[in-house]
C-alpha cells in the first residue's frame, strides 16, 4: 500500500538575510544544545529497551508501530533534527526499499515514516543497548561479505512474503550524502513481482543556511568516529533540514543488476533534486531581502 503526498515535519528554519558574520560563525555549534541532545538521546534508548521487550512479544499491535514512531521522533529531534520534508509515496507494506546512506540517523528518519525492517550489518547486534534494541524490533543482520549479503537473502524474502516493507542501505557503507556509491547487486536478488522503492536522504540546511560541503563532513558517519562523538556534533546545531524522497517503486524483474542500476540512479537524481532546489530557495530569499 502506497500513501501519497508531500509534508513538512515541523516547521521553521527561516533564511534570514545575508550578514557580515562569517561562514563559520552561521554554522556555530551550541555545546549546551549538543550535551542535552545526547542525554535526551540516553533516555530515549532507554525507553526503546522497554518498547523492544513490547514489540518483541507483540510485533503486529499497532501499538508499538505507533510506539516506535514516538521513539524515533524523539530522537531525531534531540539529534538536532528538526524539519523534515517528504516528498513522493510512500510503500508500506511488501516492499523491498533501498536508500543512500549518510549515518545512523538514517534509521531514525526512515522508521519514523514507515515501520520498516531495517537490514544491517551482524556488527551491530553485538553493541550495548542498541544492538538489543534493534534485535527486539526484528532488524535482519549479515555480514559485509557477497556470501552474507547471499545467505541474508532467504529472510529477506520471507519477510518481503509476510507483507512487510524491509529496507537496506545498498550501498553497503556511509558517504557524505552528495556523492552515492554503487549499489551492491547481491541485495536484488528478489521475486521477480516484488517491487523495489528507491529512496533519497539529503540534508539540505544547517541553522537555516544551506549545507556547505565542509559542513556536511560533521553531518556524515564516516571512517572510524564514535557514535556519541558524532552525535555530540550533530546535536550542537540549533536545526538541521533533511529532504526525503520517496520515488516510484518498480518491479524486480529478473536482472538484479539492472535493478540495482535502476535504483541508485534515482536516488542520485533526487539528491541532485533536494540539492538545486535548496539552492533556488536560497537565492530566491536572498533577492528578497536585498
Amino acid at each position: 500500500m502506497c500513501r501519497c503526498g508531500y509534508k513538512a515535519v515541523s516547521t521553521g528554519g527561516v533564511w534570514g538575510t545575508m550578514s557580515s558574520k562569517s561562514s563559520v560563525l552561521r554554522f556555530k555549534q551550541n555545546r549546551v544544545f549538543a550535551l542535552l541532545g545526547i542525554g535526551g538521546v540516553g533516555l530515549l534508548l532507554l525507553l526503546g529497551g522497554v518498547i523492544g521487550g513490547i514489540s518483541f512479544l507483540f510485533p503486529s499491535c499497532s501499538f508499538v508501530v505507533l510506539l516506535k514512531k514516538i521513539l524515533y521522533k524523539g530522537i531525531r529531534r534531540c539529534a538536532g533534527v528538526h524539519k523534515v520534508v517528504v516528498r513522493g509515496s510512500i510503500c508500506k507494506e511488501g516492499v523491498f526499499a533501498v536508500s543512500n546512506h549518510i549515518s545512523y540517523l538514517d534509521i531514525v528518519l526512515l522508521g519514523e515514516q514507515a515501520p520498516y525492517v531495517f537490514i544491517a550489518k551482524e556488527e551491530v547486534k553485538n553493541w550495548p543497548l542498541v544492538g538489543w534494541i534493534a534485535k527486539k524490533f526484528g532488524t535482519i543482520f549479515i555480514k559485509r561479505t557477497l556470501r552474507g549479503i547471499h545467505n541474508g537473502q532467504t529472510r529477506i524474502k520471507k519477510t518481503i512474503q509476510q507483507n512487510k516493507a524491509v529496507l537496506v542501505f545498498a550501498e553497503g557503507t556511509t558517504g557524505n550524502g552528495i556523492v552515492t556509491e554503487p549499489f551492491y547487486h547481491a541485495f536484488f536478488e528478489l521475486h521477480p513481482e516484488v517491487k523495489i522503492q528507491p529512496i533519497s536522504i539529503c540534508y539540505t540546511e544547517v541553522n537555516g543556511f544551506p549545507a556547505l560541503s565542509w559542513v556536511r563532513r560533521y553531518l556524515s558517519w564516516i571512517g572510524n568516529v564514535a557514535l556519541f562523538p558524532h552525535l555530540f556534533k550533530c546535536g550542537g546545531w540549533r536545526s538541521l533540514t533533511v529532504v526525503i524522497i520517496f520515488h516510484p517503486p518498480f518491479t524486480a524483474g529478473s536482472s538484479r543488476k539492472l535493478s540495482a542500476a535502476r535504483s541508485v540512479s534515482s536516488v542520485r537524481a533526487g539528491i541532485s533534486q533536494s540539492l538545486k532546489m535548496q539552492d533556488f530557495l536560497f537565492l530566491n530569499s536572498l533577492s528578497k531581502a536585498l
